[in-house]
């Protein structure tokens, strides 16, 4: 199953985030969030969460006006953890989902830090969205079922135009072509090598080999025979991997068709 990493600040973004958890995991996918820690009242520590994030196949950040909680330990630069969780994500070359708030949401005051006054944090976060908007092709939100949709909607196009890569190499992987080419060189001097001992054959019959020639016959028809193997076992090996390439092919149409019934859900 699928692992995704939701990151986002918590109490502004509530509702939101549970919309797209709730989506996702209907979806099929197995969901990684703070919500599991905020039940005990306090944050994991920051190693924690980036080992998850680690853990994930995909990262999704959300933001909104909020830089968020920033660790005191590990964390020299004194960063959000959530832009922590975004650059470890990044580094891990993870595929990064963005949505930023759309600027034109109606937001609660106490929830847009330049409006408190909280030091540099309306600042930083400002900064922060700037470069999210500028450096990944986010997308923005207004309420949490447009935001849940959008999070789905972009996962499954992902996979979908994603798996065909993953299936091809797959086949690279479990079908190793450099041994089928040695077969084929192997086999292809089978033919003359029949030709010399048909006439090595007919010398012998007649009596015509002396002994150290009797025995280079010996030599070459045994070589025939191990060449007549390796050709059959080229042949089975052709034929494995027509039942490979024709399964392979079945399987990327199965996601394909999946991949495309979640989509259609998703857009309903």
């Amino acid at each position: 199953m699928t692992k995704v990493y939701i990151s986002s600040t918590f109490k502004d973004l509530k509702d939101y985030r549970d919309a797209v958890i709730q989506a996702l995991r209907k979806a099929g996918y197995s969901v990684e969030a703070m919500e599991d820690y905020v039940a005990t009242g306090r944050y994991p520590p920051l190693t924690k969460c980036l080992a998850d994030v680690e853990a994930c196949e995909y990262y999704v950040g959300i933001f909104a006006w909020r830089y968020g909680y920033i660790p005191t330990e590990g964390n020299p630069e004194k960063k959000a953890i959530t832009e922590l969780e975004y650059r470890k994500a990044q580094e891990l070359d993870k595929p990064c989902f963005v949505f930023l708030l759309d600027s034109e949401a109606p937001w609660s005051p106490k929830f847009i830090d330049s409006a408190m006054g909280d030091g540099d944090q309306g600042k930083r976060i400002k900064e922060f969205r700037e470069e999210l908007g500028t450096d990944k092709l986010a997308s923005f939100f207004k309420t949490p079922d447009e935001l849940a949709t959008l999070v789905t909607t972009a996962l499954s196009r992902w996979q979908r135009e994603s798996v065909s890569e993953e299936k091809v190499q797959a086949i690279i992987q479990a079908f190793n072509l450099d041994d089928v080419d040695k077969l084929f060189l192997n086999s292809s001097s089978v033919a003359l090598i029949n030709i010399a001992l048909e006439a090595a054959q007919k010398r012998h019959n007649a009596g015509r080999l002396n002994d150290e020639q009797t025995k280079e016959f010996n030599v070459l028809r045994k070589q025939v025979q191990d060449l007549l193997t390796l050709n059959k076992k080229l042949q089975l090996a052709a034929q494995k991997a027509r039942q490979l390439l024709k399964q392979t092919i079945e399987s990327i149409q199965a996601d394909l068709e999946e991949l495309h019934s979640i989509a259609i859900l998703n857009d309903m």
